[in-house]
């Protein structure tokens, strides 16, 4: 039976999807001991209102949030609205700011904000654990670290779908930032083993704004014996993403935001990392794979990866390791680490 802690709680997260999805383990635990949830950050929150993580989402500019970081903060509007009633507020957000810290404890009766190290680095921990760290703080315990993401039917939801071939692979060669892309020749390379390891799935590409470059790129050069069987998912909402992901058979992705939804998703993930560490930001599922690149300086520094003029990591990944994981995780395998 669920215990109910707190009446209201209030979470605030701007964070990218991929620093969202590692903030789930924390989010569950706040859903568990509160009656009411509601967030203040982006868009990417209306997917956990569809989820039932939170109860409502608001988008901060539309609440005149950057107020709270004012020292001459009144309380009022439609954002006190927002917090009428909060028992406690976690923030995400403002950890450098003590006005903002201040000012939200004018509006919630316990506060606790993230003031850890981010992005985490070496000796840090895993990226879900140093997230959890406010819930922590606030007395609330954080049990289970792996990211988990239950998504409700939806007639809706199911019109909105893309048409796909099923049963079908999807692929995220792109992530934040290029410096952290697969190349496009190493793509075509894995596209085609893929290929070759399940002739009969379509090879469903996933790719959004970051993306857009790449992309361009990618459908100029794909190679014509790949195209019949090569379906793009471009800018798809998330929630359409998110469901589209759950029919996946396999997913195959970089240190992105994707590769960690259909991880929290509970699809059979391969997740690729070249420049980052995957002790701090590979998804912890055990229906995950990782295959990370064994070139000498990988992983490296933030500022080292941003001026990296080759990306010699990504190169060099070795993609039979790719496929050997995909026929693993395919057959049943055991789970990651054991």
């Amino acid at each position: 039976m669920k215990q109910t802690k707190f009446q209201k709680t209030v979470v605030i997260h701007q964070g990218a999807l991929g620093d969202l999805v590692c903030t789930l383990p924390a989010l569950n635990a706040l859903r568990e001991v509160s009656a009411t949830v509601v967030g203040i950050g982006s868009g990417r929150l209306k997917l956990l209102e569809y989820a039932g993580i939170l109860d409502k989402s608001f988008l901060a500019d539309a609440l005149g949030f950057h107020r709270l970081f004012l020292p001459e903060f009144v309380p009022g509007g439609n954002l006190s609205a927002v917090f009428s009633d909060a028992d406690l507020a976690v923030s995400w957000l403002g950890r450098k700011s003590g006005a903002y810290r201040q000012n939200l404890s004018r509006l919630a009766a316990k506060v606790s904000v993230f003031s850890g190290p981010f992005p985490p680095g070496p000796g840090d921990g895993h990226a879900c654990a140093v997230l959890a760290r406010p819930v922590i703080e606030a007395g609330i315990p954080v049990s289970d670290l792996f990211p988990r993401l239950s998504l409700p039917s939806s007639p809706d939801e199911e019109e909105r779908m893309p048409a796909i071939e099923m049963p079908f692979i999807a692929v995220h060669p792109g992530s934040g930032s290029r410096c952290k892309a697969l190349p496009l020749k190493q793509l075509f390379r894995l596209m085609d083993s893929l290929s070759g390891l399940l002739p009969e799935r379509t090879l469903a590409l996933i790719a959004g704004d970051a993306e857009k470059s790449l992309l361009i790129e990618l459908v100029k050069n794909l190679p014509d014996k790949l195209k019949p069987r090569t379906r793009i998912l471009e800018n798809l909402e998330l929630t359409v993403l998110a469901r589209s992901l759950c029919r996946a058979e396999l997913f195959v992705g970089m240190d992105s935001g994707p590769t960690h939804l259909a991880a929290s998703l509970g699809v059979k993930t391969i997740a690729v990392f070249g420049p980052t560490s995957p002790e701090i930001w590979a998804p912890p599922q055990p229906w995950v794979r990782v295959v990370r690149s064994s070139y000498p300086c990988a992983p490296c520094t933030d500022d080292r990866r941003r001026n990296c003029p080759e990306a010699l990591c990504l190169e060099n990944i070795d993609l039979s390791g790719i496929i050997s994981a995909a026929r693993n995780l395919l057959a049943g395998g055991p789970p990651a680490g054991s």
